[in-house]
């Protein structure tokens, strides 16, 4: 889990940096395209982080270039993390660890930041409820002339209560748009049909239901101030676009609209709109650009929807693919087992031991089918897996030196390898051995070929959803994981 949140933050991030320059750029840009790449950032929190195509500017960067991790680095996160989030909360009580404790704690916030929104819109919803209908026949008249221009075929139900806030819209197919007494009594006809067709304007556009699938992906990821930025973008957007919606049609002016928009802020006693529903009132500070844009008013040309496609498009296929290509994964991992294969000459290899007495070979080295869905479809399998009981003794391969021997964690969350230990051997060769525990043997402490240095512990398998005992194993040579089949006996008994 840690790594999947670390993988989509940092993904996200870099969305966020390239939309952020773009924006800065396009000075004048449009609201559409804005919005556009706003949600881009969003769409990029939820994409697997497996998503890939070959034109991606990831792809084509790595066309042609090969990378190894030492193994120290892959262990680094396990080394300096781990002991902290496995750790007891409270001493003597071993499952409620610092991981487990955070794993429950963002369960609760999506929780309650889920009430808090749904109490909001039923609020709304109960002044819906009690409100009336529309009696007027020059605003019913509005509501369906506006109805007809943005070819809503949806019937719209058009209310009137006591409550004093902002006009507003909630429902999706069945919406219905509220309006205050106040700025019925208050304003002329022609300002209220401005009201009427904003609201308008987000039934077409079917914001109820966009806002509402925005929140569910910023609780979900409520901690990261990345996806709170883009939704209040993203709202601010959607005003500007349902401003320019209604007075791009001609029969409402730019003067008028701007002047009702001041008058409603002069009469209503909120200030800014619950996030809960789409409405007339936007964020108080975005009022002045809201004006600015309805002085510079000017319909969208083809030429700017077809830039805004491309961008979009480009985005979608060359920056949101932050994975490589299952063929460079193969490219890269052939090359791997290739170089694996050929770093030992025969002549020099060294006599190793089998790593434990009894087994058989669960899973051999190399490429190998993924069964996870959301993953790629090949992975490269860097050792052997053995299977074996539960408790078996695992032996050093051959005389060394401890580097490290880790245990795994007791709260079963943080991660579901169990313990490891990495050995180097006098040949500069070093073995690692994961899903060990207990470990019976220390940092810096000399081992000698055959000597036991933990148990076989019950692992996840998350290759088939299973809980299976087995010990996974690796040789490293030049911080490059070799064959271990071309180099131990590995004769299952």
């Amino acid at each position: 889990m840690i790594n999947f949140v670390a993988l989509q933050t940092i993904y996200s991030l870099i969305v966020f940096l390239i939309v952020v320059s773009l924006t800065l750029l396009l000075r004048k840009r449009s609201p559409h395209l804005s919005i556009l790449l706003w949600s881009l950032v969003l769409l990029r929190f939820v994409l697997p982080p497996q998503y890939a195509t070959a034109i991606s500017l990831r792809s084509v960067w790595e066309t042609g270039k090969s990378f190894s991790i030492p193994l120290e680095r892959a262990l680094e996160l396990h080394q300096v993390i781990l002991p902290i989030l496995s750790s007891p909360v409270v001493p003597g009580i071993p499952l409620l660890s610092w991981h487990v404790l955070m794993v429950v704690s963002w369960f609760v916030c999506i929780i309650l930041l889920a009430i808090r929104f749904y109490s909001g819109r039923g609020w709304f919803k109960g002044l819906l409820a009690s409100s009336e209908p529309v009696e007027n026949a020059l605003h019913i008249e509005s509501a369906e002339r506006w109805r007809n221009h943005f070819n809503i075929r949806r019937s719209v139900r058009l209310l009137i209560g006591n409550a004093n806030i902002s006009p507003f819209t909630c429902g999706v197919l069945k919406p219905q748009i509220y309006l205050p007494k106040v700025l019925l009594t208050s304003l002329p006809p022609d300002a209220i049909e401005v009201l009427i067709a904003h609201e308008m304007a987000h039934i077409s556009r079917l914001d109820d239901f966009w806002l509402r699938l925005q929140r569910v992906i910023q609780y979900l990821f409520f901690f990261n101030p990345i996806i709170w930025i883009c939704n209040r973008q993203i709202e601010n957007q959607r005003e500007l676009i349902c401003d320019k919606m209604v007075v791009s049609q001609g029969s409402i002016s730019a003067t008028l609209y701007g002047k009702t928009m001041l008058d409603v802020l002069q009469l209503i006693q909120t200030k800014r709109m619950h996030t809960g529903v789409a409405g007339y009132i936007s964020d108080h500070g975005f009022y002045r650009e809201r004006l600015l844009e309805l002085l510079a008013q000017k319909p969208i040309t083809t030429t700017e929807k077809l830039r805004n496609l491309i961008i979009t498009a480009v985005m979608l296929v060359c920056v949101l693919p932050m994975a490589p290509t299952s063929k460079q994964e193969r490219v890269h991992r052939e090359l791997a087992v290739q170089l694996a294969s050929d770093m030992l000459p025969g002549v020099t290899r060294p006599e190793y031991l089998d790593p434990l007495q009894s087994f058989e070979i669960v899973h051999p080295y190399g490429l190998r089918k993924n069964k996870i869905p959301l993953f790629a479809e090949e992975e490269f399998h860097s050792g052997v897996d053995l299977g074996a009981p539960v408790g078996a003794d695992v032996l050093s391969v051959s005389d060394g030196i401890v580097e490290i021997a880790r245990d795994g964690p007791m709260d079963a969350i943080s991660v579901s390898t169990g313990g490891y230990i990495l050995i180097k051997h006098e040949d500069g060769n070093k073995s690692l051995y994961v899903h060990v525990s207990p470990i019976m043997v220390s940092k810096g402490q000399l081992v000698k070929r055959g000597q036991p240095i933990g148990k076989v512990c019950p692992v996840f398998d998350t290759s088939n959803f299973k809980a299976n005992a087995y010990l996974h194993f690796e040789l490293i040579s030049n911080d490059i994981r070799i064959n271990p089949e071309l180099y131990l006996p590995l004769s299952p008994r």
